[in-house]
C-alpha cells in the first residue's frame, strides 16, 4: 500500500469554501468537521495565510457553539501564528483573544489585554477592529459595573461605525449599547439601540446575533410589562437560535421564554422551557446558565405552590453559584429561597438566607475596597521607590563618586610616606568603593532602570546574576526569547515578584540552588522561582509573611494566580500566572 497523496492547493481551497458554505446553511457540526480536516493538511505551512484563516474561522465556530476551551487554544495559535506577520492580521488575532475572554466571562482577563490594545497607534487605521474592540471594552467595563465609562465607550464606537458606512459594526456597539442601557434602567433607550441593532443584524444576514438580539429585546419587555410581547420575541430568538445551531444560546433563550410564560401565568409551560434550559446547560457545562435556569425553575415552582421541589432547585443552584465564582447567582437563589421559607412558615431560615445575602453584599463591598486601596498603595509605594532610588543615583551615588576619586588622589600622594598612613588611605578608598557599590545595588533594586530600557526577560535575568553573586547561590534563569510584551505595570509587578521571591530563597531557604523561568502558556505568563533549600509545610500554622502577601497581591491586582508548593527536605517553589497582552 502507498500513503495517500495529500491534496493540492485547489482542494484545500474547496475545503475551506465548503466548510464556510456549511456554516451559513446552519450545519454547524458538518463545517467545524470541515475546517479540522482542512487544518491537518495545512498544519505543517508555518506562513501559510490560510493556516491563520482556517485557525481563526475554527475558534469562532467552536466559540459560537459554546466550546470555549477549545475554541481559546486556536484563538492562541491564531495569535501565535500572526505574530510571524504583525500589523493588522495581528491586532485582530488579538482582539479575537479578548472577545473570546469577554465570552467565557473572563472579565480581568480580558481587560488586561484590552487597554494596550486601545492605546496601539495602528488601531485607529482599521476603523472597524476599532469599532469592535471599544464594543468588547465597554462589555468588560459593564461586566464590571462601570456603566458610564463602557457607554462612552459604545457612543464612541457608534460613531466610527456610522463615518464609515460599517453596518455589521454599527449593529454590534448598538447591540452593546442596549446592554448598558437596559442595566442602567434606561429601558425605552435600550429598545431603541437595540431596534437598532436588529435592523443592522438582517441587513448583514447575521441570524445568530438576531436571535441574541431578540431574546435581549424580549428581557426588557418582561422588565417593562410587554409580556406578550416578550413571548413572541423569545419564541423567535428561540428558533433562529435552533437554526444556526447554537445550544448555548438556546439554554438562556429557553429560560426567558419560561419568565415570559410565568408572568402571564402559564406554569406549566414555563416549568418545560425552564427545566430544559436546565439540562441543556448542564450538558453544555455552561455552569452560569445552568445556575441561573435553576434559580427560574425554582421560582415558577414556588409560585406554583411547590415550595419543596422549589426549595430544591434553588439551593442546588446555590450550590453551583458558589461552586463555580457565579455570586450573582448565587445571590438571586439566596433572594428566592427566602421567599420560600416565608411560604413554608419557617421565619429563621429566612432569616439566615437574608443574612446571607446581606453579607455577600458587604463582602463584595469590602473586596472592592480593599482591591482599590492595595492597588493604590503599592503604586505610591513604587512611586517612592522609584524616588529613593534616583535620589541615591544622583546625589549620595555622585558624592559618594567624587570623595572616592579625592581618596584615590590621596592615597597616590601617601605613596612612598608612612606604611600606617598608606595603609589607612587604601582602606578609606576601598570602603568608599564599596559603600558606593552597595548604593548602587539598592538604587537599581529600588528603581530598575533596566526594565525600563531593556524589558523584563534582560531586566529578570540580571536580578538572577545579581541575587546569585550576593547570596552565593547558583540560579538559572529560562526564559523564551520571543516572550511577549506585557504592559509596563504588568511587567514591573512580575519583576517584583521574582525579586521578592528570590530574596525568600537567600534568607529563608538554605539553598545551593534555584531556577527562575518565564514562559507564555495560554495566554498567561507563567513564571516559576524554584529552589533546592530545606522547604516548609505550608499548610502549617505560622505568620503570613510581608513578602508573601506582596507578592500574592501583586498576582491577583493583574488578574493573575499565586501558588507554593513545598514539603520539609523538598525545595519550594513559587508559581505566577498572570494575563499577556
Amino acid at each position: 500500500m502507498t500513503d495517500a497523496t495529500p491534496p493540492d492547493d485547489a482542494a484545500i481551497d474547496a475545503l475551506l469554501e465548503r466548510g464556510v458554505e456549511q456554516w451559513r446553511e446552519g450545519a454547524a457540526e458538518a463545517a467545524v468537521e470541515t475546517l479540522r480536516e482542512a487544518l491537518s493538511h495545512l498544519e505543517h505551512c508555518e506562513h501559510d495565510a490560510r493556516y491563520f484563516r482556517t485557525v481563526r474561522n475554527l475558534a469562532k465556530m467552536l466559540q459560537a457553539r459554546g466550546q470555549t476551551e477549545e475554541a481559546d487554544q486556536h484563538f492562541l495559535e491564531a495569535e501565535r501564528r500572526a505574530e510571524h506577520v504583525g500589523g493588522r492580521i495581528l491586532l485582530r488575532a488579538r482582539i479575537d483573544v479578548v472577545q473570546n475572554l469577554v465570552f467565557a466571562g473572563r472579565y480581568a482577563a480580558a481587560r488586561e489585554r484590552t487597554q494596550p490594545l486601545l492605546e496601539d497607534p495602528a488601531l485607529h487605521a482599521a476603523p472597524e477592529l476599532h469599532s469592535f474592540l471599544l464594543r468588547l471594552a465597554g462589555d468588560v467595563l459593564l461586566a464590571e459595573g462601570e456603566l458610564g465609562t463602557a457607554l462612552n465607550h459604545l457612543n464612541e464606537a457608534v460613531a466610527i461605525a456610522e463615518k464609515h458606512e460599517d453596518v455589521r459594526a454599527l449593529a454590534g456597539a448598538e447591540s452593546s449599547r442596549g446592554r448598558v442601557l437596559s442595566v442602567s434602567g434606561d429601558l425605552h433607550a435600550a429598545v431603541a439601540a437595540y431596534g437598532r441593532a436588529l435592523d443592522a443584524y438582517r441587513e448583514v444576514k447575521d441570524y445568530a446575533s438576531v436571535a441574541g438580539t431578540l431574546a435581549n429585546t424580549a428581557l426588557i419587555g418582561i422588565d417593562l410589562g410587554a409580556f406578550e410581547d416578550a413571548e413572541r420575541n423569545a419564541r423567535e430568538s428561540l428558533e433562529l437560535a435552533r437554526e444556526v445551531q447554537s445550544p448555548r444560546m438556546e439554554a438562556g433563550v429557553l429560560r426567558i421564554l419560561a419568565c415570559a410564560l410565568q408572568r402571564q401565568g402559564a406554569l406549566a409551560e414555563a416549568e418545560v422551557h425552564a427545566d430544559r434550559s436546565c439540562r441543556l446547560a448542564e450538558d453544555l457545562g455552561a455552569f452560569v446558565e445552568q445556575t441561573a435556569g435553576l434559580v427560574r425553575l425554582g421560582k415558577i415552582q414556588h409560585e406554583a405552590g411547590r415550595h419543596g421541589e422549589a426549595q430544591e432547585s434553588l439551593a442546588t443552584a446555590r450550590a453551583l453559584g458558589r461552586e463555580h465564582g457565579d455570586r450573582i447567582h448565587e445571590t438571586y437563589a439566596l433572594d428566592a429561597l427566602a421567599r420560600v421559607h416565608l411560604a413554608q412558615g419557617d421565619v429563621d431560615a429566612a432569616r439566615s438566607a437574608m443574612a446571607a445575602i446581606a453579607d455577600e453584599r458587604a463582602r463584595r463591598r469590602k473586596a472592592d475596597e480593599i482591591r482599590h486601596l492595595t492597588a493604590r498603595l503599592l503604586s505610591a509605594q513604587e512611586a517612592e521607590q522609584r524616588r529613593i532610588g534616583r535620589d541615591l543615583h544622583d546625589d549620595l551615588g555622585q558624592r559618594l563618586a567624587v570623595l572616592s576619586l579625592e581618596l584615590a588622589q590621596l592615597a597616590r600622594k601617601q605613596e612612598g610616606r608612612d606604611p600606617d598612613d598608606q595603609a589607612r588611605a587604601r582602606t578609606a578608598l576601598e570602603t568608599t568603593q564599596a559603600i558606593a557599590a552597595d548604593v548602587s545595588r539598592i538604587s537599581h533594586q529600588l528603581h530598575p532602570a533596566a526594565l525600563e530600557h531593556l524589558g523584563l526577560t534582560a531586566a529578570t535575568r540580571g536580578l538572577c546574576r545579581e541575587m546569585g553573586e550576593l547570596a552565593d547561590l547558583t540560579i538559572a534563569f529560562e526564559a523564551e526569547a520571543d516572550l511577549p510584551a506585557l504592559d509596563p505595570d504588568s511587567a514591573l509587578s512580575v519583576f517584583r515578584i521574582v525579586q521578592e521571591a528570590l530574596r525568600n530563597v537567600a534568607r529563608h531557604s538554605g539553598a545551593n540552588q534555584a531556577t527562575v523561568g518565564l514562559e507564555p502558556h495560554d495566554g498567561n505568563l507563567c513564571v516559576t522561582v524554584a529552589d533546592d533549600g530545606h522547604g516548609f509545610d505550608p499548610d502549617a500554622p505560622r505568620e503570613s509573611g510581608i513578602g508573601l502577601m506582596s507578592m500574592r497581591e501583586r498576582a491577583e491586582l493583574l488578574g493573575g494566580h499565586f501558588e507554593i508548593e513545598s514539603a520539609p527536605g523538598s525545595g519550594t517553589t513559587v508559581r505566577v500566572s498572570v494575563p499577556l497582552g
